[in-house]
């Protein structure tokens, strides 16, 4: 199968979007223009797992997601390797998945203050 990066690397641009990014300790509030591209792969069970014969290959959707310029701010480009059972077999339901993965940072925010009480 090769590796995974350069493989969808040479996948096209699905689409591209914009998102709002919220501050950050690390950077300020800014936009950020995305472009996303997608793959289906099949992750083979390891060669040398000890039981190899109670596991299935694996087939998953792949999205690179990567900030299409450099921030203005000097703060790191976006660049997500999501994987997912989720279908993307258009560019409206990949933009979903990383809707959905977005928010993990408000979650994860909202976690951090229900238990900081």
């Amino acid at each position: 199968m090769g590796y995974l990066l350069p493989m969808i690397e040479q996948r096209p641009i699905l689409g591209t979007m914009t998102i709002n990014l919220e501050r950050n300790p690390k950077r300020p509030a800014r936009q950020a223009s995305l472009q996303i591209r997608g793959i289906r792969v099949t992750l083979e069970v390891p060669q040398h797992h000890p039981k190899p014969h109670n596991l299935h290959p694996v087939e998953i959707n792949v999205l690179l997601v990567e900030e299409t310029e450099k921030p203005a701010d000097g703060s790191q480009p976006i660049r997500w390797l999501l994987l997912t059972t989720l279908p993307i077999d258009d560019f409206q339901k990949a933009w979903q998945c990383v809707q959905w993965y977005s928010y993990r940072w408000l979650i994860e925010r909202f976690h951090f203050t229900l238990k900081s009480g």
